[in-house]
This record gives structure tokens, sequence and C-alpha cells, in this order.
């Protein structure tokens, strides 16, 4: 015993065996025999000792807790679980093999029985540290990060100079985008272990959540210095570097980070982004697949090969893989759990009711909206729900039975189907698009308004949008400073409209520079609006957001600029479209080069201008 207390198990376990040798039947020694083996990793003997022990007297508490640990170390996790609740059985206030216990289901991912045995644990000592910092961290598994706040609150009031237990907490006002406060929490932990490998990272990854890529790199650095052989190190520095767009050294960090685990899914995925970055979507899908090799459910592994199939128009496969997003944190929540069947296609759908329903953009609803008249074709009664701003304008659309704005009281329905899993249901292949045009009717009625409002002019009237939504997650690549896109409005005859219904600060002065630019944005009630307006344009020019698709979806013809690493429904290299027959595509040929694609369309604006005045 004194031997392992200066953890020296070898010679710990000669002296059991020399014991043993003289006692076989001492059960201490088996005890003890057991707590070497353990120390010296041999888990599955040191379980074997432990039994010898309990054979010898079944009701041991200390010899059925270390058994515990030697079980779950050999990753027999019930056995291990069935260990503890016999000494519980026994001592129903063992605390040791109450916390050990509860800390497995932790492990398990059994959050709800967790909580409630690290209750019990602090019922029975309510200054048991590990305890209550454990129990912090299963509220915030269970996203209930205030709450694990105060007891991590509760942890550090007994340890104050615990590093651990404020990382953690700093990891829950991270998730609450309390980022200042979990700076400052980090810097507490990191200022008293300054060699603290998890305080660093978890301090990187609040800095790269505040997109302060610099900063994040550098806590990434400190981290892997301490420990060069933790694979997370290399992958979040592989991001950071990424994000600061030196993507050869991204390149090496992942490469690192395989060559530590080869089997480390998350740096072959962070990898084959980087790729499809730079242009090259065949290697970025090549080692999704691998990732999928690896761990076949990994969802972010699946979803990326699903954006890179579709790009490559790849669809049989893209379509089947896009429907993964339900498994991802950032898309589960849009699912609608209707107590209907989710309609994929197998059945059919004459004589039944069928609601379609959006789920991500409006630009979205307006390019895959197409299939409802392809429903009704097939006798299905097609019940559509789509964002208010696009109601009045889709409810015209062939072969609807009715629509709805979300948020309304829904009809009974048969089937349901979102809408982004209507090109799977319906078997689309690049070859095998729908792009009648158009598919969505201008409103008749609201035409005369803007008729009039734009009055007769010569000049070639062009709508423009330079920016999507600051929410989506491409918005930064898709998206043109307005001081970038008015290099534009310098195209003789030629007359500028926006269709941008917000402006950033400044814009409206920018525009006011220009007496070619209309600014109708704001005057814009809803689609039925923009749908009139647009159709009295001879040409939309926007970037990728929702003014092309419903230019397109109208057939309007629309100039699109595509930022280098375009969405999947651009594809790769063409300059037309096969969703839109209408569509132009002037891409970007390096990342970031919108100047060269902007006198590219200057130039073009002014010959299609010169052209309608001969």
């Amino acid at each position: 015993m004194t031997l392992l207390e200066l953890r020296r198990p070898e010679e710990a376990l000669e002296s059991c065996d020399r014991a043993l040798a003289l006692r076989p039947g001492y059960v201490d020694a088996r005890y003890n025999r057991g707590n070497a083996l353990a120390a010296l990793r041999r888990h599955q003997e040191a379980v074997e000792s432990f039994d010898a022990a309990l054979t010898l007297a079944p009701n041991r508490l200390d010899a059925l807790n270390n058994r515990g640990l030697a079980l779950a170390a050999c990753d027999r996790r019930d056995e291990a679980l069935a260990s503890w609740e016999q000494a519980i059985a026994i001592d129903p206030g063992h605390i040791e093999a109450m916390h050990n216990r509860a800390r497995l289901l932790m492990v398990l991912e059994r959050y709800q029985e967790a909580l409630a045995a690290f209750d019990q644990v602090i019922e029975k000592d309510p200054r048991r540290v590990e305890s209550l910092s454990n129990r912090g961290l299963v509220l915030a598994k269970l996203k209930r990060n205030e709450e694990a706040l105060r007891g991590y609150d509760m942890a550090l009031a007994i340890n104050p100079d615990s590093a651990d237990i404020m990382i953690n907490r700093g990891n829950s006002l991270v998730e609450l985008k309390k980022f200042d406060e979990a700076l400052v929490t980090f810097h507490k932990a990191l200022t008293i272990d300054p060699q603290h490998y998890v305080g660093h990272t978890c301090r990187g990854s609040a800095l790269f959540r505040l997109k302060r890529y610099p900063e994040a790199l550098d806590s990434y650095e400190k981290a892997i210095a301490i420990s060069p052989v933790q694979v997370h190190g290399h992958n979040n520095r592989g991001l950071a570097l990424a994000m600061l767009g030196r993507h050869d050294e991204a390149f090496a960090s992942y490469d690192k980070a395989l060559e530590v685990d080869p089997n480390f899914v998350e740096a072959y995925v962070n990898r084959g982004n980087v790729f499809g970055s730079l242009g090259h979507t065949e290697r970025g899908l090549a080692d999704y697949l691998h990732a999928l090799d690896i761990r076949p459910n990994f969802a972010e592994a699946k979803w990326n090969a699903s954006l890179a199939q579709l790009t490559l128009g790849m669809f049989r496969e893209g379509w089947k893989n896009y429907e993964v997003r339900w498994c991802k944190e950032e898309t589960a929540g849009h699912r609608r759990n209707f107590k209907q069947p989710l309609w994929l296609g197998e059945e059919e759908v004459a004589g039944r009711t069928i609601l379609l329903h959006p789920e991500q953009g409006l630009g979205d609803t307006f390019q895959f909206v197409r299939y409802a008249p392809l429903l009704a074709r097939r006798g299905a009664k097609v019940m559509l729900e789509v964002q208010p701003s696009q109601k009045t304008l889709l409810g015209q659309i062939e072969g609807l039975a009715g629509i709805f704005s979300m948020g309304e009281e829904l009809p009974d329905f048969d089937l349901h189907c979102p809408m982004m899993s209507l090109p799977l249901a319906f078997g689309t292949e690049l070859a095998t698009i729908p792009a009648e045009n158009p598919y969505i009717p201008v409103p008749a009625d609201r035409v005369p308004k803007w008729s009039a409002r734009l009055g007769e002019s010569r000049a070639l009237r062009v709508g423009i949008a330079w920016a999507g939504s600051a929410t989506h997650t491409n918005n930064r690549n898709r998206s043109i400073a307005l001081s970038r896109f008015a290099s534009l409005f310098s195209a003789s005859n030629v007359e500028f409209v926006t269709l941008q219904k917000e402006l950033g600060p400044g814009e409206a002065a920018t525009l006011r520079l220009h007496p070619n630019v209309t600014h109708l944005g704001e005057e814009l009630s809803d689609f039925a609006d923009t749908a009139a307006l647009i159709s009295l344009l001879d040409l939309v020019v926007s970037v990728d957001t929702s003014v092309v698709h419903l230019a397109g979806a109208i057939g309007r013809p629309f100039w699109l600029l595509v930022p280098f690493t375009p969405d999947f429904r651009w594809l790769l290299e063409r300059e037309d479209s096969p969703w839109y027959p209408t569509a132009r595509l002037f891409r970007q040929p390096v990342i970031n080069d919108w100047e060269s694609v902007l006198t590219r369309l200057r130039g073009e604006l002014e010959r299609e201008a010169e052209q309608r005045l001969v």
C-alpha cells in the first residue's frame, strides 16, 4: 500500500504476490494487487484480482468500486455500472460508487440519468467539487448552460483555484454567446495553469467564434507547443489558418493531425473544405468520402459530400446525402415534426393531399416550388406553405389547392415534403431538371403601379442587388460591398433600379451620387411587387440571392455574379444554368476577384445598351 502511494506500482504488485504466496486467501492482498494492476493499466488482470477478492468477501465495497473502474477501463461499461450499483445496494451512501456511476452515465451520453445520479451524490455531499463540476458538464450537454454556470460557480466557491472548472465555465459562457466574459474566465484559468492544453484550445475556439482568427491561431499554437501529440490542436490550427486564407499551412496542419491520428475524420472533412474553397471540388469530395469510410454516420462529412456531389452534377448521390441535413445541429431545428408521413417519392400521390413547406431561404422556395405543378399533374391535391412575403405571389401557381403563410393554421393533409427534398422525391438528374419557364405568374394587378413609377425610357433598365441575407453561412463570399459594385454604374445608356430592400450604413448616400440609379427597394411591400417590377425591366444583375431565383422563375433574364466557390446549384465552369434558361453566369476567376468580373459585366451591359439603341 505504501509503494502504491509512492507511485511504484510494479514493486507494489511484487509485494502483493509475495503476500499471496504466503497466504492465498488474504483478501487485502487480492484487493491491493488489483489496485497495483490498475495503476499499471493492466485492467483485465485487475478485474480478475478484484473478482478474487470479492469471492472471499462478496460485500467488500472498495473492491466493488475499484472493480467498476477497471471494468470501465476495459470498455465493459454495463458490467461497471452493475458493480457500482451492487455497492450502492449494500451501502446507499457510498459516495465513490455513486459518483463513478454518475460519471459513466455521462460518458454514455445518458444525460438525464447522469444528472439525477449527480444530484444524489451532491445531496449526500454538497461540497463534493468533482461531482458539482461534472453535473455542470451534464447540464451543458443538455443545453442548460445557465444552470451549468450556477453549478460551476458553486464548485469554484469551494475550490477557487481549479483551472478545469474555470475552463468548463468558460465553455458554457461561449455557448451562451457571452464571449467577453468567457475570455476573462479562460484568462483566469490560464493564469492559474499556463500549461493547460485544454484552456488554450477553448480560448482559441472562443476567439474563433468571434472571428478573431489571428488571436485564435495564437491560442491553438500555444496548445500545440504544450502537447504536440493532441490531434485537436493541429485540426483547430488548420481551421484558423484556412479562415486567414493561409491554405498551404492549413493543409499542413490537417496532414499533421492525420499523422497523429489517421482516423480523425474531422481533419479529413476540414481538409476537404479547403480543397473545395480552392476549386478542387473532386479532391474535397474524396476526403469527405474517406471520412465516411471511417465513420459512416458522420453527418458533417455526409453533408459536405452532398454539396460537392451536387456541385459536380452527381445528383443521384447528392440529393440522397442531402437528407442528412436533419442530423446537423444548424439545420435540424428547421425540421417539421408532423404526424403525417414524409413523402420522398416512394408512394403514389394521386387523390392524396400533400403539404409542401419551406425550410431554408426565400430563394430556395422560389427555386423548388417548380415541383408543385408537377405533383398536381400526378393527381395530388397540393397545399403550399410559404414565407409571408411570398404568399400573394405564389398563390397563383398552377395546380395549387391552397396556400398558407408560415404560422397560419394548416388544414388536414395526408403527406408532407420539405421543398429541398423535392428533387430527391422526383429522382431529379442533371438532364431531367424541370425547367419550364415561367412557372410563377406575375400578378397583373401590380404591374401598372410600377410601370407608372418607372416611366418611359430608351435606356437599358437593369435591376440590381449586391448583397444577400447577412445570416447566410456564405454571405461573406457571395455578397459584394456597394462601394465595389458601384463600378457598374458608369456603364453608358444604362439605368439601374435597386431591388435591395434594406440598405447598409452609408449605402443610401452612395446611391445618391449616381443619377442613373433609382432606389425602389424600400418601396417593395412583398414579392408580388418585386415580380411585377422585374417584369418591366430588361435585365436583373445580382449576387446569389432570392432576386435571381425570382427573376428566373418568372422567365426574365438575369446575370448572376458567382463567387469562386459557388453554391451547389450553379455547378462548375458553365455560364448557363439548367435550372433557369434565362440565366447567364459571371464567375470569379480567382478568390475574391470581383473587379475583373464587374469590369467584364460592365462591358457586356454597354453592348446590350448599344444594341437597344440601334
